[in-house]
Order: C-alpha cells, then structure tokens, then sequence
C-alpha cells in the first residue's frame, strides 16, 4: 500500500497476518528480498509446517516483484509462485479487495500529520476480524466462475 513516498508491506493468509517495517521510497527488488527473507519466510515456515502440498506467493507485477533478481532468489529458496497472474487482477486479488475496505474505513478521517494517518492505518490492520481475511480468500472461486463468465472482462456486473 502506498501512502505518500512510503510503501507499508502487509501480507494476509489463512494461517495469520504479517506485518514488516514501512519502507520510504520506492521498494526496490533487493529491498523485497530482504522482507522476504526477514519476515516472509520465517512466518510462512510456522504457517505452513503442517500442509502437505506446501504454499504459493501471489504477488503483482511490481518491478521489484518481477526482477530477475527476485525470479532468482525466489527460485533458490524453493518459493513457488502463482504463475500467470492477470496485470489487472485486482476483481480476483484478495488484497485489493482489503485495500478497499481500509480505505472505505479511512474515507471520513481526517489527519493532521503523515504520522497519525499511518497510525490509524497499522490500528485498522490489526483490528481487522480473521473472518474477512477468510471470506476474502474463500471468495476467489467464485471470482473466477465470474471472470470466465465475463470471458475475462470485470466480473463486477455479473453474478
């Protein structure tokens, strides 16, 4: 989530939430790997130790996200990644669908410093119920079922 020059990082699965430091600027690739190394890995190890078909990174087409750097880092420390990702994902991106209702709960605030807003924006986050993380992502079938019915389009106007 981008807010001014700062870039806040937050990652939601079935199996919890992680948050990493704020970053100012532009998250570069080196920089990515080092959250995943840090923070994302470590969490997903515990998350995960007992599935049996392991897990998959969903990520977008950011740069830092797309180098051949990351590619390669990803590819030596065994992270699988969904592969084929739609630029425009974001009728089936679960993420997005949280940004939204952070904003939608943002939208009447009033800030009077950077500081405050990135407060209230890290108590929203962690006030978040575990529920809509999981009705997010159990909503993505149905997501897709729509997105084929729109033979790809927004699946906004179909039900």
């Amino acid at each position: 989530m981008g807010v001014g020059s700062e870039y806040m990082g937050r990652v939601s699965v079935r199996g919890g939430r992680l948050n990493w430091p704020s970053t100012n600027g532009t998250l570069d690739a080196p920089a990515y790997q080092d959250i995943l190394q840090k923070k994302l890995l470590p969490a997903a190890q515990e998350w995960f130790e007992d599935e049996n078909e392991g897990w998959e990174l969903q990520q977008d087409k950011a740069s830092c996200h797309t180098a051949k750097s990351t590619e390669r880092w990803l590819e030596q420390h065994g992270v699988a990644v969904v592969e084929g990702w739609p630029t425009k994902g974001d009728d089936i991106n679960p993420i997005e669908n949280l940004w939204a209702i952070l904003d939608e709960r943002l939208e009447d605030k009033k800030f009077k410093t950077e500081k405050g807003m990135k407060k209230k924006i890290r108590h929203l986050w962690d006030e978040l119920d575990s529920s809509l993380l999981h009705n997010l992502i159990d909503s993505i079938p149905d997501r897709l079922r729509r997105i084929r019915k729109a033979k790809g389009g927004s699946s906004k106007a179909v039900k």
